[in-house]
């Protein structure tokens, strides 16, 4: 803390800073500025402490104390004092300032920090942190103030692992009230009904009596859903038909991640609370359905599965603003059409960002004259702010050639070229 005091009239009044100190008793560092009116000032400097009593009594945790002082002469002419070790001023004050700081460094020694001084903002730094089963078991029922601090933690993270000896029984678990945020680890058997507090949940291949549970009665609060699996069940088509009919009434982000198109059903009702939607591989049809289901959707990100079938009835979707699409290396032709029809039906998108994969030897004849997704922008996309291409080639070693690095470098200026005007455009170009 600085503290500049404008009293030149001797003697100094230290009682000023009572009102201060007081306040910040933790404060470790402390530099006061002052000034006297008068032209000689050695016999009351000498006696002054140098607010060594008020440091002893209110900052016990200081550690470095600065005094800047200024003598004004009557004339009105300001003499800057260089004090230096040889000047009886500067004497005196170290043996003051000595004194003090031996006698808290005293006390210091004799008063040992807990964990409990920290303040709350600190502790709850620390804690947030930590596994909700770690803090619960280590501070919950210590004190009042640990209880109320750990409930009202709104991330605590709960984490289950394959390996049996952290497998646990959580029906007598008092902190599972309290778990906000859930992330189950591949294959774990375990009772949701346990987390009804449960905000963000994360499933990593789920049993299917797991996936079985979840269901909006056992947890109303949910806002944040991701579900990663490799293989089919029936329970993935009810989790749909709930996730896409407004059953789960707070959710707002999900996260369906399958090796095969999402299921969809023909009369799923609207689900107005989601707003962000990242999946894998949906085609034309699947893409329409969604659209019509999450009418506030903002956030799309999916994989375009390719089909023989194109759905060109996709209705106006106002409020979509970032749109991310994955590409796989198959029919170029086939992907633009597909996605002119997809941003036809989204003319509010502000971002847009897409993904193609290029593992042919006759890549060089597909992208000699290609516009980059420049002229559909153009026509679908009026307000569109920032296109970002990633374009992804392969590792392997008979296809680095096809595209050398020069090549890169024409890819990366006709890129620029097509797509200058009203929005940022980038093209970003590795090997996978």
């Amino acid at each position: 803390m600085t503290i500049p005091v404008v009293d030149m009239i001797l003697p100094w009044n230290d009682q000023v800073f009572d009102n201060y100190l007081c306040c910040v008793p933790n404060s470790e560092k402390l530099v006061i500025y002052r000034s006297i009116f008068i032209s000689k000032a050695d016999e009351f400097l000498l006696e002054y402490d140098w607010s060594a009593s008020k440091i002893a009594l209110y900052l016990l945790s200081a550690r470095r104390f600065y005094f800047y002082f200024q003598i004004i002469q009557i004339e009105e002419k300001f003499v800057n004092i260089d004090i230096n070790p040889s000047t009886k001023f500067c004497q005196a004050f170290t043996i003051q300032m000595n004194q003090i700081f031996t006698a808290q460094s005293h006390i210091m020694n004799t008063h040992k920090s807990q964990l409990e001084d920290l303040p709350n903002e600190l502790l709850s730094e620390i804690l947030r942190n930590l596994d909700a089963r770690d803090v619960f078991r280590a501070f919950y029922q210590v004190n009042s103030r640990f209880n109320e601090l750990i409930q009202s933690f709104q991330h605590l993270q709960l984490t289950f692992h394959m390996n049996s000896n952290n497998f646990l029984k959580t029906n007598d678990e008092i902190f599972s009230f309290y778990v906000y945020t859930l992330i189950i680890s591949p294959w774990i058997n375990f009772n949701l009904q346990n987390f009804p507090r449960v905000r963000r949940l994360r499933l990593d291949n789920p049993l299917p009596k797991v996936l079985e549970q979840l269901q909006p009665n056992i947890m109303p609060h949910l806002e944040y859903l991701s579900v990663f699996y490799t293989y089919n069940m029936y329970e993935m088509v009810i989790l749909h038909e709930n996730v896409f009919s407004n059953r789960f009434v707070n959710l707002k982000s999900c996260e369906l991640y399958e090796k095969q198109t999402l299921i969809t059903i023909p009369h799923w009702t609207q689900s107005p609370s989601l707003q962000v939607l990242k999946t894998e591989y949906i085609d034309s049809t699947i893409f329409k359905i969604i659209l019509g289901a999450c009418p506030n959707l903002y956030f799309f990100k999916f994989y375009l599965y390719p089909t023989n079938g194109m759905t060109t009835d996709i209705p106006l979707h106002n409020n979509l603003k970032h749109m991310i699409i994955e590409l796989q290396d198959v029919d170029w032709y086939y992907d633009d059409n597909t996605i002119n029809a997809f941003l036809k039906s989204v003319p509010k998108l502000e971002q847009l960002e897409i993904h193609r994969r290029f593992y042919s030897q006759h890549m060089r004849e597909n992208i000699k004259d290609y516009d980059w997704f420049s002229l559909i922008i153009k026509h679908r996309l009026p307000i569109l702010r920032r296109f970002r291409f990633y374009f992804h080639l392969s590792k392997e070693e008979k296809l680095i050639g096809c595209i050398d690095e020069n090549i890169q470098i024409q890819i990366e200026r006709n890129f620029h070229d097509v797509h200058k005007g009203l929005y940022q455009a980038q093209i970003f170009i590795d090997r996978e």
